[in-house]
């Protein structure tokens, strides 16, 4: 798990698991405020079915550029390390 402390001052943790990344605030709890969905591939090798994209909810974009490079920079380890 990541976490930052945004210019809001709520606490922002990273979970990820084997199919997404997902960014909880610390006062909700049950509805993530950005999600990362990976790919899909038509029978797991053939081209993207769909291409990943980073889902922000609108209530979190006054931290959106926090949100972008702390994204990066748990992808990078997660793709790195294996974490998730």
């Amino acid at each position: 798990r990541a976490w930052f402390r945004s210019k809001d001052g709520h606490r922002y943790t990273w979970h990820a698991d084997k199919k997404r990344l997902e960014l909880i605030r610390d006062d909700n709890f049950d509805k993530p405020v950005a999600s990362f969905h990976k790919e899909r591939r038509y029978l797991h090798v053939l081209r993207m079915s769909q291409h990943p994209y980073l889902e922000v909810h609108a209530s979190a974009l006054d931290s959106l550029d926090y949100i972008i490079v702390s994204f990066l920079l748990v992808e990078r380890l997660r793709r790195e390390f294996g974490f998730g």
